[in-house]
């Protein structure tokens, strides 16, 4: 039998009348009233029960006063009204300076005054004594070295000062001075405060707490006729017990408390942390029913507790256990319970599909769902804006455009604008490129602070109706939460006309209050597995029970509660402590394991900030509870074996893609093989399967800062825009080509061109750029210097196209851009092809241009392939001359032993290490274009797939490494 099955058979027993309308339930929450009423069901047979009233405690005392418990937003409004009345000017530095309080500066931190003025009213302290006691505890302390690290870090923030152990420069003095300062209008603050609320007809729960009590103590409660069960329950503040007593000794109310055993038992004198502290005074003071028998389960409970390496690896056991223990029928006797309410979501989407009803009842953080992340990004957004070309900087804004919920709403301009952005290289984005679509025009205008509200208003109402239409549950939640707390917020701040004059101090505000809201869940309790938080398990008892996070710091929590009462003072008085905590987490959990059958208790070894090892109730059990346990450590098969090359047959699909982006005819918009993209297929088909034809190297980020591709990107444009075709250099021209000022103008129309860096100026550039900016200008100072006088400069760049024929009649389009051609002193027509990466040693080229087809060869030659290409691509065009390829290596300019220009040379001997002359393309031209050809062929061959390299030096850097297999080979 269970806890409330006892319960409710009590009363059935006892009550032999079928009108119960006298009764009144009472239960920690909603939940445990619930099931308490499908035990009387269960039980209650032929009989008709009336009357039947079941509520909380919070319920129950709400109902008996006329105030109206005010929310979270509203309390702070209230509380910054009444401190502005008592310091219109505060001090905030150890030079006097005075401001106006503003309530941005008061928010992060007002919680702690709410908190402490809860705990004094629902403990009945009496709040002078409280405040005049601690203001002789501060002023008597020569440091704050009692605080907790939380209480320090959090008034640090309060006074804006840094505190120090020692008296530097008067700081740790006038932070102390300033503490006290406070205290000694506490207790003003405290009474005018709740004078307001009262006024206003609000309250915070503990004022409901006092005032109730207050009525019993004084006789000032109405009697009625009523009679009270309190069921469940473990701590009670002050107010609830002085309550409880009137009762008990008006014979009105019967008190049933559900415990083990062992919590009967001190485990140490005093016993201040165990899970009977409470219960055993309770049970003295408010005994239950002498006729009354707490049910003892006839088993122990099966426990297993079994280590994990990281939290999330805890849903994997999860989902075993309940393929194990689920049925349609043990569904709401099967419990998945969490400690940290950041893994509900880890495991709702781990359940297994045999779990076809999920009743989820606590609340869930909004500071854990996407829409928080939109708060942050929203503010850096705005931080970016630059009002002086109305723009915003790239990050957030491409951040904004890739978050999942912006693009579920407006999923074709997020596309557009993100590839717009990416392709275009845009570092600062102009607003009217970003205002597309309703949801984005929204988003992407510049506000002040007075439109904040507003803003986000209008944002969070465009997220929730496209919510509406996907019919995404959980956005829609969580939008309509946020949304609801941005009206009030909005409308608080017009009505207490309260104004802040920074836009990011409103942002930080509004995600301030935004990380305290909570989605509620809703479910029928009694229908399908039951995902509960901690608090959620009081006086429910559960057959089949999974736990998570079982570790120190997470339950029990290592936090307490931020407070600018002292501890000292607080134990003294009788306010919680963090030894409060500590008990009440341990009855929840003893409390809550005493019946279960089976039983799963699951930690993590992972610790960071807030997350110890194994928790201390655990080592309890087997230590002091002498509970029989099972003990293992989750170990995950890892499958170490080399994978497998990946090789891509052509399908007819993949056939079909390769004529429609290459073959003449084949697409209204043919795409040419370049030199490049043939040097990646000889290397690597499969590279060139993923680059090529899926296209799946396009850029996924903007590149604020030239990298060695943008260094030689510039170096052409410089280059480019400097020769002229026909020039020839004389020392007027290398004069000219040589002035630094043009130079300069020159490479930075390069970053505005390459980068898309607007109005760039050499002062304008930062970081890495100025490195860059210097070491091209040397780059091209030194060329201009070294030309040979009498160097005849043709066509500077030329970007050409052309056809190779394939033995099946295919005709497919290639294309090059030649970086420049000129006639030497000797009279050769040269082809050069700039070079700004590593010097390569290979200047020469065998005897068979085939070797340059070879795919264990091409790394070394793949210059030499891409010059002769040109060759290939200028006779093509209708050049006639002798062409002479080569390279003009930019590193070698600063050595001036070498020439500007390094000719290709042919080596008709292996052992002969000396290049010969220098290679002319007639000489190679037969056969560099058969084994194009050929080359070409492959790449439309049916029977020839799309295979990984077999040479690791081909991998060096290559981006498709963990696609293919091969990503040892790359690192």
């Amino acid at each position: 039998m269970t806890f409330l099955q006892s319960v409710a058979r009590y009363y059935l027993d006892k009550y032999q009348t079928n009108d119960w309308s006298d009764l009144r339930f009472v239960f920690p929450n909603h939940r445990a009233g619930v099931f308490f009423r499908q035990a009387l069901q269960s039980q209650v047979g032929d009989r008709t029960i009336f009357g039947l009233h079941i509520t909380t405690v919070n319920d129950l005392i709400s109902k008996q006063s006329q105030l109206v418990v005010a929310d979270d937003i509203t309390l702070h409004f209230e509380l910054f009204i009444v401190f502005k009345s008592l310091f219109p000017t505060f001090k905030t530095d150890a030079n006097g300076a005075e401001t106006e309080p503003t309530f941005d500066w008061f928010y992060s931190w007002a919680t702690m005054f709410l908190g402490d003025f809860d705990d004094i009213d629902k403990y009945l302290v009496d709040a002078k004594q409280i405040y005049r006691n601690t203001l002789e505890f501060e002023s008597k302390s020569d440091d704050l070295s009692h605080l907790s690290k939380e209480q320090r870090v959090a008034i640090e923030e309060f006074w804006n000062a840094t505190f120090s152990e020692r008296n530097v420069d008067g700081q740790t003095e006038f932070y102390r001075e300033r503490y006290v300062e406070v205290f000694e209008r506490q207790y003003e603050l405290y009474e005018q405060f709740r004078n307001r609320l009262r006024l206003k007809g609000l309250a915070y729960p503990g004022m409901l707490y006092r005032d109730l009590a207050n009525a019993f103590a004084e006789g000032r409660q109405a009697a009625d006729n009523l009679h009270y069960a309190f069921v469940g329950f473990n701590a009670l503040t002050a107010s609830e017990q002085l309550i409880l007593s009137k009762l008990r000794d008006a014979h009105r109310a019967d008190f049933f408390w559900d415990y083990t055993p062992q919590m009967l038992v001190p485990i140490t004198d005093g016993d201040t942390h165990g899970a009977g502290r409470f219960i055993r005074d309770f049970l003295k003071k408010f005994p239950s029913p002498h006729d009354y028998s707490l049910p003892k389960p006839d088993h122990e409970p099966d426990i297993r507790i079994t280590n994990f390496a990281y939290p999330q690896s805890q849903t994997a056991l999860v989902a075993d256990f309940l393929n194990e223990v689920y049925t349609d029928d043990s569904a709401e006797r099967t419990a998945v319970a969490l400690t940290d309410e950041n893994m509900l979501l880890p495991v709702i989407a781990a359940l297994p599909p045999k779990v076809l009803k999920v009743n989820v009842t606590m609340g869930y953080p909004i500071k854990f769902s996407q829409l928080f992340g939109l708060a942050d990004l929203l503010a850096k957004l705005h931080e970016s804006y630059n009002p002086k070309g109305n723009d915003f900087y790239h990050k957030p804004a491409l951040a904004l455009l890739k978050h999942a919920c912006i693009a579920a709403a407006q999923p074709d301009e997020t596309k557009s604008l993100i590839k717009k952005i990416l392709d275009e290289n845009i570092i600062r984005i102009p607003q009217k490129t970003l205002a597309s679509g309703s949801l984005l025009k929204l988003i992407f205008k510049p506000v002040d602070a007075a439109q904040v509200v507003d803003y986000l208003h209008d944002i969070f109402n465009e997220l929730y109706n496209s919510s509406l239409q996907n019919n995404d549950e959980l956005m829609r939640e969580c939008s309509f939460v946020i949304f609801k707390a941005i009206n009030r917020f909005g409308d608080l701040m017009k009505q207490n006309n309260i104004k802040v004059d920074d836009v990011d101090l409103m942002f930080a505000l509004f995600r301030a209050i935004v990380e305290k809201l909570t989605v509620d869940f809703c479910g029928m309790p009694l229908a399908g597995l039951q995902v509960l938080g901690i608090l959620e398990t009081r006086a429910v008892d559960f057959d089949n029970l999974v736990i998570l996070d079982l570790n120190e710091g997470i339950f029990p929590k290592n936090a307490v509660s931020q407070s600018f009462l002292p501890y000292t003072i607080r134990r003294t008085f009788g306010l919680p402590t963090h030894e409060f905590q500590d008990s009440i987490f341990s009855y929840y959990f003893f409390r809550l394991i005493y019946r279960a059958k089976r039983v799963e208790l699951l930690y993590s070894n992972v610790t960071e900030s807030g997350r110890g090892g194994m928790s201390r109730f655990l080592l309890q059990l087997s230590y002091e509870y002498k509970i029989p346990l099972q003990r293992q450590v989750a170990v995950h098969q890892l499958n170490i074996h080399t994978p497998a090359t990946i090789e891509i047959p052509k399908s007819p699909s993949i056939l079909r893609r390769l004529n429609e982006l290459f073959v003449v005819g084949c697409a209204e918009q043919t795409k040419s093989l370049s030199a490049t993209a043939l040097i990646s297929y000889i290397a690597c088909p499969l590279k060139f399967f993923f680059s090529k034809v899926l296209h799946l190297d396009e850029a996924d980020t903007v590149d604020e800062e030239a990298g060695n591709n943008h260094i030689g990107s510039i170096f052409h444009f410089v280059m480019e825009k400097s020769f002229i075709n026909g020039a020839v250099m004389t020392p007027e021209l290398r004069h000219h080509l040589s002035d630094e000022t043009r130079i300069k103008s020159l490479i930075c129309k390069g970053f505005e061109d390459v980068l898309h860096i607007e109005n760039c100026t050499e002062e304008s550039l930062h970081g890495r750029n100025i490195l860059y900016f210097n070491m091209i200008l040397d780059y091209a100072k030194k060329l201009f210097e070294k030309e040979p006088d009498g160097t005849h400069y043709l066509t500077p760049e030329q970007d050409l196209t052309s056809t190779i024929s394939l033995p099946d009649g295919k005709q497919i389009q290639i294309h090059g851009i030649v970086d420049r051609q000129h006639i030497d002193i000797q009279g050769n027509h040269c082809v050069a092809d700039y070079k700004t990466g590593t010097v390569s040693s290979q200047a020469y080229i065998q005897t068979e241009p085939t070797s340059l087809f070879d795919e264990e060869k091409i790394a070394k030659f793949k210059h030499i392939f891409q010059t002769l290409f040109y060759c290939k691509l200028l006779i093509d065009n209708g050049i006639t001359s002798e062409l002479y390829p080569g390279i003009i290596w930019v590193r070698n300019l600063l050595n001036n032993d070498k020439a500007v220009f390094t000719n290709i040379s042919s080596k008709e001997n292996s052992n002969y290490r000396a290049p010969s002359t220098n290679l002319n393309y007639s000489s190679v031209k037969t056969e560099f274009e058969n084994g194009l050809i050929d080359c070409i062929s492959t790449i439309f061959n049916p029977d020839i797939a799309f295979t990984a390299t077999s040479k690791s030096e081909n991998c060096k850097y290559c981006k498709f490494g963990l696609l293919c297999g091969n990503y040892n080979a790359t690192k």
